[in-house]
């Protein structure tokens, strides 16, 4: 899980870009993206969940939080995609953008599922705000690392937690799913 603070009005709630006759049985205030493995078996599932105001409610107007969660067939069973679903993203073992592929409505009815954008309606045309984008690799090669390369690791881990103690606004790279914002 990753959380990025972004200035308010960067991201509009998932749930304002569903055309309002359409019922919001999914969790409110998020959007999913799905990562497929061979056919429509899913392996991967991201979601982006919207805080106005940030998580807590203290944004004061100023910041909003994105959470994103990634799940991997390796941590359950994810089923696969319905007939006729169009936001998907065929997993190559590389880095991948998102950008595209986030959708809203329930997962198990294709008809029902909207594009994640920023200028509703947007239909089938998903996408995140000019300048973000949320990258992933999946199935990426495994390999040990070396002694040193852990060293570097923890080192590097140290300084992000101390610089987000002091900015508490940097992009933040979750297991295999980044978010990426504007300079």
């Amino acid at each position: 899980m990753a959380t990025l603070r972004v200035p308010t009005r960067s991201f509009l709630d998932p749930d304002a870009t569903r055309p309002a006759v359409l019922p919001n049985p999914g969790p409110a205030h998020t959007a999913t993206a799905y990562l497929l493995e061979g056919g429509d078996a899913i392996s991967d599932v991201v979601s982006l969940e919207f805080f106005a105001g940030g998580q807590f409610g203290t944004g004061l107007g100023l910041f909003d939080d994105i959470e994103l969660r990634f799940v991997s067939d390796s941590e359950a069973s994810l089923g696969t995609i319905p007939f006729g679903f169009v936001f998907q993203t065929v997993e190559t073992g590389s880095q991948q953008s998102l950008n595209g592929s986030f959708f809203t409505g329930p997962a198990n009815d294709s008809t029902l599922q909207r594009g994640y954008c920023q200028s509703p309606p947007c239909g089938a045309k998903a996408g995140l705000p000019a300048g973000y984008s949320v990258l992933a690799r999946s199935d990426a090669p495994e390999g040990v690392p070396e002694p040193s390369t852990l060293g570097l690791l923890g080192i590097g881990l140290l300084g992000l937690g101390i610089a987000r103690r002091r900015w508490n606004a940097v992009p933040v790279c979750v297991a295999r799913v980044m978010l990426h914002r504007p300079a």
